[in-house]
């Protein structure tokens, strides 16, 4: 198991997104509607991202 803090400074360095959930090690059992919130939002940004790109570098017939 990782040190929360060696974690932390891990994803600072990779500019990753994070959320943290007060729980056990099993998130999505004691919380799952926290982690479906934030795959949710994963999705969404995911969207966004592809939607921009495809408008930024449309198809040449």
């Amino acid at each position: 198991m990782l040190n929360p803090d060696l974690a932390r400074f891990m994803y600072a360095r990779s500019n990753a997104t994070v959320v943290e959930i007060e729980a056990s090690h099993v998130p999505h059992l004691s919380h799952p509607q926290a982690v479906a919130d934030v795959i949710s939002a994963a999705v969404d940004r995911r969207a966004i991202s592809n939607e921009t790109r495809h408008h930024a570098h449309p198809k040449v017939p």
